[in-house]
């Protein structure tokens, strides 16, 4: 009987072990990451800079996960977004819409969590704590991580303009049906364009810069309301970085 007794104790231990730690966090390097604080190194110009992190459930069941961002430190001028279980939301959103399930065992993809973070040409950091936690209570711990992104000046640009170009800002902005924007090449220019894109990342339009001329008008009367960021792109690299604004 002392023996039988001892098996169980021995097998719920081993089960324990095995199953029941919870959620944890792992990089992109498969390394835990559950508690850390992680630097993210990036270019001031690079949009967006992304950052993956993986979620595996050491549970013995179903767990269904919400993820919530909580902003320590904003650097001006930057903007942060993140994307979860297949929808990004906007700047603004900062708890998930709807919850992510996992089964025992299983780990989230690469598409499943991940934050994106747009410098704008800013030097300095941003910190920003994401927190996971059970959708039905006692499924599992809360989790954290930290992101500190860290970005400076490896191109010597920056802001909107310098000795050898110049792009204005979007008038009207806020964009009714269209936006005007002001422009000079530098000598020897390839190719220019301006890029529009959603907060998130989303092509919207790319249109060429004519060297010859000096003002470009975008018509924004199929854009949907909200936030757009538009760049400048110099011989397949970009410059600048900035926001507009539609708003009908």
């Amino acid at each position: 009987m002392k023996n039988l007794i001892l098996f169980f104790i021995s097998t719920f231990l081993l089960t324990s072990l095995t199953f029941g730690q919870g959620l944890v966090l792992l990089d992109t390097d498969e390394n835990e990451v559950t508690g850390d604080t992680l630097e993210i190194p990036g270019d001031a110009d690079e949009s967006p800079i992304q950052k993956i992190i993986f979620l595996r459930n050491d549970t013995d069941e179903d767990i269904h996960i919400m993820a919530r961002r909580i902003d320590i430190d904003l650097l001006s001028g930057t903007v942060n977004t993140f994307c979860w279980s297949g929808s990004c939301y906007d700047p603004g959103t900062d708890v998930s819409q709807v919850p992510m399930t996992l089964a025992p065992g299983q780990v989230s993809t690469e598409d499943d969590f991940y934050v994106y973070y747009y410098p704008q040409g800013q030097e300095g950091s941003t910190v920003l704590e994401f927190e996971f936690f059970s959708e039905n209570e006692g499924d599992f711990d809360t989790v954290r991580v930290t992101l500190v992104f860290i970005t400076e000046q490896t191109t010597g640009i920056a802001g909107a303009s310098n000795p050898s170009w110049s792009l204005s800002s979007p008038a009207p902005n806020p964009a009714r049906d269209f936006t005007r924007f002001n422009y000079e090449l530098p000598l020897g220019t390839r190719n220019a364009s301006i890029v529009i894109r959603t907060i998130t990342g989303s092509l919207v339009k790319e249109t060429p810069l004519d060297p010859s001329a000096s003002s470009l008008r975008i018509d924004t009367s199929s854009f949907r309301n909200g936030i757009f960021l538009y760049s400048l792109v110099l011989d397949d690299r970009v410059v600048v970085t900035q926001k507009f604004v539609v708003n009908r």
